[in-house]
């Protein structure tokens, strides 16, 4: 018996440690971005009107801004789900936005 609970226990700590070693190589290979008109700041706040800033790639789709989130990690995303009211900061001006989250969006 312990033998079995051995190895799930060591089974479950590599998996752990896979999980983790996959998610340092996502987050390494992310691109950097330079200054540009497709890059902006994401304004979050949490319950405590803290700001959280983020650069992130933009889409501006005729005034639509359109982000990508692409990683369960990513601690702006969850403080925008629990407070979607956001600022964007791009070219120097602020936009105050209501941010609507997709779960995924169809090309028809």
């Amino acid at each position: 018996m312990r033998r079995i609970v051995r190895t799930l226990a060591l089974l479950f700590v590599g998996f752990v440690a896979l999980a983790l070693g996959i998610d340092a190589i996502v987050a390494s290979r992310q691109p950097v971005l330079n200054p540009g008109a497709a890059e902006g700041i994401l304004r979050t706040f949490d319950e405590d009107g803290n700001v959280y800033e983020k650069r992130l790639a933009v889409v501006d789709d005729a005034g639509t801004l359109w982000i990508q989130w692409g990683h369960h990690f990513r601690a702006w995303y969850h403080r925008l789900l629990r407070n979607p009211e956001v600022e964007f900061v791009r070219n120097g001006e602020v936009g105050a936005y209501h941010a609507v989250p997709l779960e995924s969006l169809r090309h028809e």
